[in-house]
Parts: structure tokens; C-alpha cells; sequence
């Protein structure tokens, strides 16, 4: 069970680093307000990248706080 949980969290994690990593890439990439709301209509459907990079640092501490507490429990029992 602790070891479906562990890879179970790191794949969160993985997830939320790359969801992070492309908006921050289409950003840097594509210049131009125009060229950047296409993508993101084109790409992964949001309006603004901010709100893209701001759900992958969500799931990136939702992932690391599990992980935490899931560390804390195994090490206390």
C-alpha cells in the first residue's frame, strides 16, 4: 500500500512540474499577447497563463504536503 501511495505522489508532483514547465515555456516562447492566446486556446484551453501556472503550483504543493504527511505517519508508527 505505501509503495502505490509513494508512486502515486510522485506522479502529482511529476504532473504538477509539468504543467509549470509548459506554461512557463509557451510564455517564453510565443511572443506577443496574440500569439500567446492562441496557444492557450489552442493548447490547454485557459485564458491567461497565469492561471495555468498558478494550477501546477497547486497541484505541485498539494503533492509535496501529501507526501509529507504520508512520510510523517510511516515514520511515527
Amino acid at each position: 500500500m505505501a509503495k502505490f501511495v509513494s508512486i502515486l505522489i510522485w506522479g502529482v508532483v511529476i504532473i504538477g512540474c509539468a504543467v509549470v514547465g509548459m506554461s512557463m515555456f509557451r510564455v517564453t516562447y510565443f511572443s506577443g499577447a496574440d500569439r500567446v492566446y492562441y496557444a492557450s486556446q489552442q493548447f490547454i484551453a485557459k485564458l491567461t497563463s497565469g492561471d495555468v501556472i498558478e494550477q501546477g503550483f497547486i497541484i505541485l504543493v498539494v503533492g509535496v504536503v501529501i507526501w509529507l504527511v504520508i512520510s510523517a505517519t510511516q515514520r511515527s508508527i
